[in-house]
């Protein structure tokens, strides 16, 4: 899933895995902001401590974590499992995005043999994690997510820059998408 900030990337991604799990019954892990912000005994298993160790560490550790996490239990269960990596270059540097690409496109590689484990759902704003996805060969369903549709080579053959007065407007453009893309699930899912 690609798409610009604030165009409701990581809502969309919940609203789909709420789907999986109503009409497929298939489990959604996720790792994401949304933990991330969270308290309590889910976070502290997931997401390293911050004050201890850098938001890159933390990143690795949860994405690494949480793949070994569905894998095992799509093994080890008869639950279908899915997961979903919210932004998994969070904190990384640029020289550690093809990297994370390399692990994720490994991770599905080694595992589509596994039957309960059915595939990864990726929200990203990384264009080195995806090239690096196809160089390892994992060709991966785009969904863009925008007003202003790109393909996937589009997307990766794109370098606009937002303007300072788009940086300010975040906040009240997640708001706006936000209440659409609500508005949506709730209009269809009745």
């Amino acid at each position: 899933v690609i798409g610009d900030n604030a165009e409701g990337k990581s809502l969309i991604t919940s609203q789909m895995l709420n789907y999986a799990n109503k009409n497929s019954k298939i489990n959604g892990y996720n790792i994401g902001m949304q933990g991330r912000t969270r308290s309590g005994i889910e976070r502290s298993f997931v997401y390293a401590n911050e004050n201890l160790c850098s938001t890159g560490f933390s990143t690795v550790m949860s994405v690494t974590g949480g793949v070994r996490n569905c894998i095992n239990h799509s093994r080890e269960s008869n639950h279908e499992m899915m997961l979903v990596l919210d932004e998994p270059t969070l904190g990384l540097s640029d020289r550690y995005e093809r990297p994370m690409g390399e692990y994720i496109a490994k991770t599905i590689t080694e595992n589509r043999e596994v039957d309960n484990f059915k595939g990864i759902i990726l929200v990203t704003h990384s264009k080195e994690l995806v090239r690096s996805l196809i160089d390892n060969d994992v060709f991966p369903t785009v969904v863009y997510v925008g007003d202003n549709f790109k393909s996937l080579n589009e997307w990766l053959n794109t370098s606009e820059h937002a303007t300072l007065e788009e940086l300010l407007g975040l906040y009240d453009k997640g708001n706006a998408k936000k209440r659409s893309v609500t508005n949506f699930f709730k209009k269809h899912n009745q």
